[in-house]
């Protein structure tokens, strides 16, 4: 190249000799592409959540108590279990004390107690149309059968 006969001012070698010299300090590129995010091993509380900064993410309740991979890239968290499947992917939240749910990782529980879903927490965030067939399924069965239809229908 035109540039590797050049010499920069002050410089005993020119571009092109002192590339020569550098290159044997070079490493090679890793076989694999590298994973831009922060990587935590965290445990998952008894209320199916893991935390992240201040902010709480849930999980499938089927994981609660262990030790998961939270992996926190700019926009979204992601989170693993032991054997590297992906139990949930929530958008990242900057704000403090923030509890962030998946609702259909309560479906089990629920299902088992559909008396607590009135109360249940990360219900109260679920579209409008899971809420008008969740009242028509309530009106063709009360007393808990809505909910488990409803519960049992989303788990599929």
């Amino acid at each position: 190249m035109q540039d590797d006969q050049r010499r920069v001012n002050r410089q005993s070698l020119t571009i092109g000799e002192a590339w020569e010299q550098e290159k044997s300090f070079l490493h090679p590129l890793p076989a694999f592409d590298y994973d831009c995010c922060e990587l935590v091993t965290v445990r998952v509380n008894p209320y199916s959540q893991v935390m992240f900064e201040t902010n709480r993410y849930s999980v499938p309740v089927a994981k609660a108590r262990r030790e998961v991979t939270l992996k926190a890239y700019p926009f979204v968290i992601d989170i693993f279990d032991e054997k590297g499947n992906q139990l949930a992917c929530h958008p990242r939240s900057y704000g403090k004390e923030q509890d962030i749910f998946d609702p259909l990782h309560y479906l089990s529980l629920l299902e088992q107690w559909p008396g607590a879903f009135d109360y249940a927490k990360p219900i109260k965030e679920w579209p409008q149309s899971y809420s008008r067939m969740l009242e028509n399924l309530q009106e063709k069965w009360p007393e808990g059968r809505g909910v488990q239809e409803f519960v049992r229908y989303l788990d599929r």
